[in-house]
Formats: structure tokens, sequence, C-alpha cells
């Protein structure tokens, strides 16, 4: 799997990488139909729901002081001023748009999944 602008994603790229885990995160919400994300942190996990449209499932809880929800701030607070193009698993694009937002003194990520339509 690719990343424009990043390195390739092979089955043996770790969770912790920031990629691996946006890359793994963004298809299941991709599967599920879902048109972005949110990522929150809570009694001491990052917890990542799924948005339908004004409904969120949560789709993973990661350890805060974990090497994988380190690895997802980071990227996603890297890519918060520019949008990040996605080719995933069913080879299709998708373009995510990152914005911050305040929650109870903390940093929140919503990330908005676009499909892109290929010719």
């Amino acid at each position: 799997v690719n990343i424009t602008g990043g390195r390739e994603m092979t089955e043996n790229s770790s969770l912790a990488d920031a990629d691996g885990i946006l890359l793994l995160l963004v298809t299941q919400a991709v599967e599920l139909g879902t048109s972005g994300l949110e990522i929150e942190y809570s009694n001491g996990k990052e917890e990542v729901c799924a948005i339908f449209n004004s409904m969120a499932i949560g789709i993973a809880s990661l350890p805060t002081t974990g090497e994988e929800a380190v690895a997802l701030r980071n990227v996603l607070y890297s890519h918060r001023r520019k949008s990040l193009t996605l080719t995933i698993a069913s080879q299709q694009c998708v373009k995510l748009t990152v914005k911050t937002y305040d929650s109870f003194g903390e940093i929140a990520y919503r990330v908005t999944i676009q499909k892109i339509v290929q010719p």
C-alpha cells in the first residue's frame, strides 16, 4: 500500500509506524463507509471513532503512552495544515484533511475522508 509523499507500506510494516497505523484506521473507516475519524484522549487512551454523518462508533482504543498512539498523534499533527492522499488496500484513493480542536484541554483530531474518483 502506498502513501503519497511517504514510503511503500508492506505486510511487514510495524503498526507503530506512523503511516501504518493511520493507514490501518483509514482503511477500516472506508470499509465501514464512514466520512471521517475523530481521535480524542479519554482516561489514558486515545479513542478512535469512525464518523457516520452525526453518529460515531468506536473502532480503536490505544494506550496514550503506547508506540501506536504516539505515532498516530505525530502523523496527524504533522498533516494538520496540508491534506494527505492515501491509496488503500482496495486500490481506492482517498484524500484526508486533518483538523485539530480542543477537547477539555487536550488536542483532539478530526480527519475528513474524501474518496477520489479516478478516471
